[in-house]
């Protein structure tokens, strides 16, 4: 008999806090704005400043080999899917307006493809025999697949980036990089 008072008893409780709980609307959504793109490509940024030279040392002192550059490759394309992946994230939630600008974006994302493309420009150059892993390993899919969600993420993006790059156009057509030409609308 006390054991089933106690349990009304509490279960009273629980109903009495429950209902006195205050419940309101769910946390607002945060927006996002251009820095949280800015910090993406940021992250790229020192990311391939770790990859790209160490290409590039294999590449200028003639240790270049399938077994060393495949895992550089696959570390590059890594990051770019991850980027592309958080830029996903951002998709249709980023104030264009506010934490920088369209044209802050698009020196950036331009900075980081004239890297790529001169360090793979270098790998076509000194080892040609090797720059088959490139499109192996899906490197410009990758890059083209950055630039797409950049692009649905900044809206008008590509436009700058373009003229960006407009000065690297051929050296990416020589690379094998046209369906980034093509999207850009420099090739």
């Amino acid at each position: 008999m006390f054991f089933l008072r106690f349990i009304v008893s509490l279960l009273a409780v629980g109903t009495i806090t429950a209902l006195a709980s205050p419940t309101g609307p769910p946390p607002a959504k945060k927006k996002n704005d251009v820095s949280d793109v800015l910090r993406i490509i940021d992250h790229l940024q020192h990311k391939a400043n770790i990859i790209l030279p160490q290409i590039d040392n294999l590449v200028n002192t003639k240790t270049a080999n399938e077994k060393n550059l495949t895992p550089l490759l696959k570390h590059l394309v890594s990051e770019f899917d991850n980027g592309s992946a958080s830029l996903k994230k951002l998709e249709g939630n980023v104030n264009p307006r506010a934490g920088g600008t369209k044209e802050e974006v698009a020196k950036k994302t331009a900075s980081v493809y004239t890297d790529v493309a001169r360090s793979f420009n270098n790998l076509l150059k000194k080892e040609p025999k090797l720059y088959g892993l490139v499109p192996k390993y899906g490197v410009g899919l990758t890059l083209l697949r950055f630039l797409f969600n950049l692009n649905l993420v900044v809206g008008g993006v590509l436009k700058i980036v373009a003229i960006l790059l407009k000065t690297i156009a051929d050296l990416l057509k020589g690379l094998g990089f046209t369906l980034i030409g093509v999207l850009l609308q420099i090739l």
